[in-house]
């Protein structure tokens, strides 16, 4: 009798840890939330809570962008041709990152809906253009 209150209360834990997971946003949702969890970037006192949606949208940001430079190698090697690349990122800061997608989003909020990951793509192409050839002479 006693074991099965124990997979009782077990199960019913679970059941709550996984509907607790389901309803929590994540940065990764939509441009919507990735500004609703993020925003406070820029403050100078943070809550526990807002520290933490921080963590999850610097580590966010930085895994879409690790993402992308991935795919682009694995194109390469699987084409054997150079894949452009979105966008050419200087030395920057996590905290930088965050905040021109953030400046992004807050600057199209026609786009917000969108998947963050897009969304991420995009601020950062906007804001980092790579170098274009154009008749024989390369930008910089």
């Amino acid at each position: 009798m006693k074991s099965w209150r124990v997979a009782t209360a077990c199960a019913l834990l679970l059941s709550s840890l996984v509907r607790a997971q389901e309803t929590k946003e994540l940065p990764s949702t939509s441009g919507n939330v990735f500004l609703r969890l993020c925003s406070s970037i820029d403050k100078d006192e943070r809550s526990a809570t807002e520290a933490g949606h921080l963590v999850e949208c610097v580590a966010y940001t930085e895994g879409v962008i690790d993402g992308v430079v991935s795919e682009a190698a694995y194109v390469n090697v699987k084409t054997g041709k150079e894949t452009p690349e979105p966008y050419c990122l200087p030395k920057a800061e996590s905290g930088q990152l965050v905040r021109i997608v953030l400046k992004y989003i807050r600057n199209h909020p026609e786009e917000a809906h969108q998947p963050t990951a897009f969304l991420i793509v995009v601020a950062l192409q906007e804001a980092f253009p790579c170098a274009t050839e154009k008749k024989g002479n390369t930008q910089h």
